[in-house]
């Protein structure tokens, strides 16, 4: 997955809901949870690119 920003992660949830969903986003309590899973995506993708580059800084 390449990266995204916060914005792009919950644009592509919010699609994901609108096409799998009959009501979309529009379902008691769902759009916290749209924010929550965003946040988990986003920090997610933050440990793994700074994984990334502690490796490469210590390999120099």
């Amino acid at each position: 997955m390449t990266e995204q920003t916060f914005e792009g992660i919950m644009y592509m949830i919010k699609r994901s809901c609108d096409k799998n969903f009959y009501k979309g986003t529009d379902y008691d309590g769902l759009k916290p949870e749209i924010v929550r899973c965003a946040t988990d995506i986003y920090i997610e993708q933050m440990r793994q690119q700074g994984g990334n580059e502690n490796e490469q800084r210590n390999h120099f």
